[in-house]
């Protein structure tokens, strides 16, 4: 954990603090700009950090189980329980989580619909594409976690 001065700021110092790191990483325009931004400031054992808490309380969202987030995340079961707790108290940060995870799982039932419409052995369907988009879908639901695992790294 890092470590700061135990002498703490006046409240209109950390206001004034926080506006101008708001401004700092909101400030930018593209997703390579903020990346670039971020690489700058934060050292890359932090980014680790950082995406983990973030991507922990993604999976306690989709109701992964606490061993499993652990095993793969290689995090411990009192962080994984740490997060749980804060995701309870938290507001801005769970919605946010919440409107990912279900526009993921819309994407999902979207892809499970046309897998089905033209699903091998229909009439008219290829064969061959059918069972291929079958399989990818049947993949994406059983092995998601393992993508967002790839993220991390």
């Amino acid at each position: 954990m890092a470590r700061i001065s135990r002498f703490h700021l006046s409240e209109l110092a950390l206001e004034n603090m926080y506006s101008i790191f708001f401004e700092v990483l909101a400030g930018k325009q593209s997703k390579k700009d903020f990346f670039e931004m971020v690489d700058e400031i934060i050292s890359p054992t932090e980014k680790i950090m950082i995406a983990k808490r973030i991507i922990i309380m993604y999976l306690l969202i989709k109701q992964i189980d606490h061993r499993t987030i652990c095993q793969t995340l290689k995090v411990s079961t009192s962080t994984v329980a740490k997060f749980s707790l804060l995701l309870t108290k938290s507001t801005h940060t769970k919605n946010k989580l919440t409107l990912m995870v279900q526009k993921a799982d819309i994407k999902l039932l979207f892809e499970e619909l046309f897998a089905s419409i033209f699903s091998p052995g229909s009439i008219g369907s290829n064969w061959k594409g059918a069972w291929q988009s079958k399989l990818e879908v049947e993949r994406k639901k059983s092995y998601w976690i393992l993508v967002l695992f790839r993220l991390i790294k």
